[in-house]
Formats: C-alpha cells, sequence, structure tokens
C-alpha cells in the first residue's frame, strides 16, 4: 500500500511538472501575441524597416502556431493513453492561444497594406518624375532662340498645349497626394516635397512661356511696321525712278519751277524714308 501511495505521488508530481511545462509554453506564446499586437499598434515609422520586422513576426507566428498544434496533439494523445481527456484547464488555454494567434492573419493583411501603399507612392513617385521631365524639355525649348519667327509661332503654340496639359496633371498628382498623405503620413511627406519642387518647375516654364510670347508679339509687331515702312519706301522709289527717267518739259518759267520742286520734294522723301 505504502509503495503504491509512493508511486502515485510520483505520477501526480510528474503530472504537475509536466502541466507546468505546458503552461509556460502556452504563457510564452501569449507573451508574445501581446508584444505583436502592441507593435502592430505601433509600428516602425521608416516603410522598409516596418516590412522586414512584419516579415519575421509571420515568420514567428507561423512557428509559434505549428508548436501549439503539436503541443495540443501531444497532449490528446497523452491523455488518451491515459485513457482520460485532456484537463480543462490546458484544453481551454490551448484553444485561447490558438484563437490569439489568429494575429497572423492581422500580421498578413499589414503586410499586403503596407505593400500596396509603397506601390502607390512609388507610382506617384513615378508620375511626378515623368510631369518633371516634360516641364525640362518644355521649359528647354521654349529658351531656344530662333530666327523663324512663323516657326517660333507654331512652336509657341504646340509648346503651350503641352504645357496645359502638365498643369493639369500637376493638379491632379497634388489632390491625389494630399489625399493619399491623410492616410500614409509617414509616404506622403516625401511625395509633398517632390510635389513642392515639381510646382517650382511648373511656375519657371509658365513665366518663361509669357515671356517668350511677350517677345514674339513684340517681334511681329516690329515685322509689321518694318514691311509697311519697306513697302512706302519701295513706293516712293518707283515713283522717283518715274519722274527721273520722265521727259523734262520746256515751258514756262513757273512750269519749270513746279517741276523742279517735285523732284526736290520726292528725292527729299525718299532720303528721309531712307
Amino acid at each position: 500500500m505504502q509503495e503504491k501511495v509512493k508511486s502515485n505521488g510520483k505520477l501526480v508530481k510528474q503530472e504537475l511538472q509536466e502541466r507546468e511545462v505546458v503552461e509556460n509554453q502556452i504563457n510564452s506564446v501569449k507573451s508574445w501575441v501581446q508584444e505583436t499586437k502592441e507593435y502592430l499598434g505601433n509600428p516602425t515609422i521608416e516603410i522598409d524597416a516596418q516590412l522586414e520586422e512584419l516579415q519575421i513576426l509571420l515568420t514567428e507566428a507561423a512557428n509559434h502556431r505549428q508548436n501549439i498544434e503539436r503541443l495540443a496533439e501531444e497532449q490528446k494523445n497523452k491523455y488518451v493513453g491515459l485513457r482520460t481527456i485532456v484537463p480543462s484547464e490546458i484544453s481551454f488555454q490551448l484553444a485561447e492561444v490558438a484563437l490569439d494567434l489568429k494575429i497572423y492573419d492581422q500580421i498578413q493583411e499589414k503586410v499586403k497594406e503596407i505593400e500596396q501603399s509603397k506601390a502607390m507612392s512609388q507610382e506617384f513617385s513615378r508620375q511626378i518624375q515623368k510631369v518633371a521631365k516634360d516641364l525640362t524639355t518644355i521649359l528647354t525649348k521654349l529658351k531656344a532662340k530662333t530666327d523663324n519667327l512663323v516657326q517660333a509661332k507654331t512652336d509657341q503654340k504646340v509648346l503651350g498645349e503641352e504645357l496645359d496639359g502638365c498643369n493639369s496633371k500637376l493638379m491632379e498628382l497634388d489632390a491625389a497626394v494630399q489625399k493619399f498623405s491623410e492616410q500614409h503620413g509617414h509616404l506622403g511627406k516625401p511625395l509633398a516635397k517632390k510635389i513642392g519642387k515639381l510646382t517650382e518647375l511648373q511656375q519657371q516654364t509658365v513665366r518663361q512661356a509669357e515671356n517668350r510670347l511677350s517677345k514674339l508679339s513684340q517681334a511681329t509687331s516690329h515685322l509689321e511696321e518694318y514691311n509697311e515702312m519697306l513697302e512706302l519706301i519701295l513706293k516712293w522709289i518707283e515713283k522717283a525712278k518715274i519722274l527721273v527717267h520722265g521727259n523734262t518739259v520746256w515751258n514756262t518759267a513757273s512750269q519749270l519751277r513746279e517741276q523742279y520742286i517735285l523732284h526736290q520734294v520726292t528725292l527729299g522723301k525718299v532720303v528721309s524714308k531712307e
């Protein structure tokens, strides 16, 4: 009887020790789950570092889930061998921690969300870079000099249309980036700075376009004045040729005087026009 009591005492002690080991394993996983929840509520700001940490947490969550599943199976087999069921306090804790480990899905969803946000940020950067490249090209063409006024006016119209397109795209990007920044501040700040620099380039290009248009208008006006003056000069030259090569009529002294005055006036006007 005494031996049986001792034997039962050893079994009870062993059972208590084994249960303590199981509970320690479960509590360790619960602590990890709690720490992970706290991290998800206050993650690392730097996006790449956050993704790296989340990937590590995903691996850890998968390992914990496998360990708990294995532990539950071991406990089931153990008590089946003892022809009894898993003690309620153990089965309850195993079920509870298994439910806690659904945090794996939350981590996975967070990774997906961040990757999508990062992809959107990269797409915004690509579009901003494209508009900046287009504006730089337009600005370079606007600064180029030419002696072909007709071609310059044609180019000005085309460049103006291209500039209008860039302006519209910039407005769309600015609105989209502002909305994006409201939801993803850590990714939105760098984009907002890029939009600011792009706006400065756009304003510089607009000023250059306005300046060039003003100079083209002045050049057109000067050319018109020149053509009008040239036309008058050519007419006076033609009249002068007629007078010079025409026959002089030798009539009265008064008629000769009138003809002389007409020659002088014509010559004077031609000289003044030249």
